[in-house]
């Protein structure tokens, strides 16, 4: 079996019952988020071993933070891609990878999971009536990746995935779990939070193209007047 296809196996495979069949409290959790545990843990078929900590902040402290939260070897992955893209042509001379993704990632994303502090970070305060639909699909999104962290602990798994060099593995693994799981809930939303859900993601996919495609223009740009 490939370090790919174990990788798969244990984090999608792995039966319930070889783990802590009991939920933690929902008096250990945040109001808003015990019942979005619940749902994570229902469609995961796994249960949390403990609360995870969860931060409400406002936008400047979201960018702070998640600048801060990056590890020295995503910078180093980032710098990889950046350089590859420039020779290819595809982006500018000066364009920042690094600095555009943080700027992308602080004002699209609602909310981020953090190995390393083992918390979720969520960019904005609930409203009166709760957290909407679009937050609270992305921390059913999160808290999947949460339940990975306590039963496998994903950055063991990643050290493992970068010396056996198949961390695109590793992530496709991870991240593709969690979709699984945002998918399967966002299935159990009424129709009229269904559609409110569906349209958020339009405008983020729109705001997404637009910025590739001005990454793009300037790499086009820069390539037409080196030929001249």
């Amino acid at each position: 079996m490939t370090v790919a296809a174990l990788l798969a196996f244990t984090v999608c495979v792995t039966p319930a019952s070889a783990l802590r069949p009991q939920s933690t409290p929902s008096a250990d959790w945040d109001a808003n988020i015990a019942p979005l545990a619940r749902a994570a843990e229902d469609l995961r078929d796994l249960k949390f071993r403990h609360a995870v900590p969860v931060e409400f902040l406002d936008d400047a402290a979201f960018r702070e933070r998640i600048t801060g939260d990056r590890t020295s070897t995503d910078s180093e992955e980032i710098g990889r891609s950046q350089a590859e893209l420039r020779a290819l042509g595809l982006v500018a001379a000066g364009f920042d990878l690094e600095r555009s993704a943080s700027a992308f990632e602080s004002t699209s994303a609602l909310a981020y999971y953090s190995p390393k502090s083992q918390r979720i970070i969520v960019r904005g305060q609930p409203a009166a009536g709760g957290l909407d639909v679009a937050h609270r699909v992305t921390l059913v999104h999160e808290l999947t990746h949460a339940l990975q962290d306590q039963h496998f602990d994903l950055e063991a798994l990643r050290r493992r995935s970068r010396r056996a060099n198949t961390e695109a593995a590793f992530v496709a693994v991870v991240e593709g779990d969690a979709s699984r799981i945002e998918g399967d809930y966002v299935v159990t939303l009424s129709s009229p939070a269904r559609a409110a859900y569906e349209q958020t993601q339009g405008a983020e996919l729109g705001d997404a193209q637009r910025l590739l495609r001005e990454q793009l223009a300037a790499g086009r740009d820069e390539r037409e007047r080196a030929q001249r």
